[in-house]
């Protein structure tokens, strides 16, 4: 994939992981609402655990897309560093 492409999957996986925090603070709160008027939370715990579990997913894989923009950006320095100028110098 070009370092476009990844990079625009880079910016979709940062908005992924927002609304994953922004759902879990929203979980929190409904959690907390049920212990208060007392009701049981064991459903909305379970929920919870595996809404956290699916965020860690979406940073693993974040990480993934990042090595991959890393190593396309590298491997575009290297070839910049080796191409010759115009002039017929190294760069």
């Amino acid at each position: 994939m070009s370092l476009q492409g990844e990079i625009e999957r880079l910016h979709q996986a940062d908005a992924d992981i927002l609304m994953a925090n922004q759902r879990i603070q929203r979980q929190k709160d409904l959690i907390q609402e049920l212990k208060r008027d007392g009701h049981d939370t064991s459903l909305a715990l379970e929920l919870l655990m595996t809404m956290q579990g699916t965020r860690q997913a979406l940073i693993d894989h974040r990480k993934v897309i990042l090595e991959h923009v890393e190593r396309i950006s590298g491997s575009r320095s290297r070839e910049e560093q080796a191409m010759p100028r115009p002039d017929g110098h190294d760069i």
